[in-house]
C-alpha cells in the first residue's frame, strides 16, 4: 500500500506499525488536530507540537461501522486507535515524556472520537468539553518512542460520554490508561 499521507509514511517505517496499517478494512489518516480550525481550535497539536522534537508523527486508524438503514442514523464510531511517534522534547525527566503531555495526549485521543462521529452524524452537532480525566501511571513514557493510543465510548448518559483511553508500547503493554467523562454542552439560548 503506497500512501502520499507522510504521517502513514512514517509508520510503514514501524514493522509493527505497519502491520496496524495494513489491517484490511481500516481507515488511516492523519489525526485532525494536526490541522489549525478557522476558529484557532488544535493550535496546541497543530503547531506546538507539531514538530519532529515533539510529535513528530500522529494517525488515526478506525473500522466505520456498516451504513445505516435508509432514513436510520449513522452508526457511532465507538473506538479508535492512534499511533504517535514522540521526540525527545516532550521529556519532562530524562528519556520520559513528561506527565502532562501523557494527560494531553489521553485527553486528545479520547476526544478525537467526537469529531470522527460528527463527521457520520452519528451523535448531535454540539461541543464536547472534558468533564474529568483520571489518570493512571503503569509505566514510564520513554522518549523517543512510538506509541498505540486507544480510545473507546464505554456508555452514554444523555449529555455524558464515559470514555477510556490508554497509551501502549510497541510490545503491547499499558503505559497509560485515562478514563474520562465528557459533556455536550447545551445549546444557547
Amino acid at each position: 500500500m503506497k500512501s502520499e499521507n507522510v504521517d502513514v509514511k512514517h509508520f510503514q517505517a514501524i514493522p509493527w506499525c505497519r502491520a496496524l496499517i495494513e489491517e484490511p478494512n481500516t481507515v488511516r489518516e492523519t489525526a485532525s488536530s494536526r490541522f489549525v480550525k478557522p476558529s484557532g481550535e488544535d493550535i496546541l497539536f497543530a503547531n506546538v507540537l507539531n514538530t519532529p522534537d515533539t510529535i513528530k508523527a500522529f494517525l488515526i486508524l478506525y473500522t466505520p461501522p456498516p451504513p445505516a438503514p435508509p432514513g436510520s442514523p449513522a452508526a457511532r464510531i465507538d473506538e479508535a486507535r492512534f499511533l504517535i511517534t514522540l521526540g525527545y522534547k516532550v521529556a519532562g525527566y530524562p528519556n520520559v515524556c513528561h506527565g502532562g503531555i501523557v494527560m494531553t495526549i489521553l485527553d486528545e485521543v479520547i476526544g478525537l472520537l467526537f469529531p470522527l462521529n460528527k463527521e457520520r452524524n452519528a451523535i448531535p452537532e454540539t461541543s464536547y468539553m472534558t468533564g474529568y480525566l483520571n489518570t493512571s501511571f503503569m509505566a514510564p513514557v520513554e522518549v523517543p518512542g512510538t506509541y498505540l493510543c486507544r480510545s473507546t465510548i464505554d456508555r452514554v448518559e444523555g449529555r455524558k460520554y464515559f470514555m477510556t483511553g490508554t497509551i501502549e508500547d510497541s510490545k503491547g503493554s499499558v503505559v497509560a490508561r485515562g478514563e474520562a467523562l465528557y459533556i455536550g454542552l447545551k445549546e444557547k439560548l
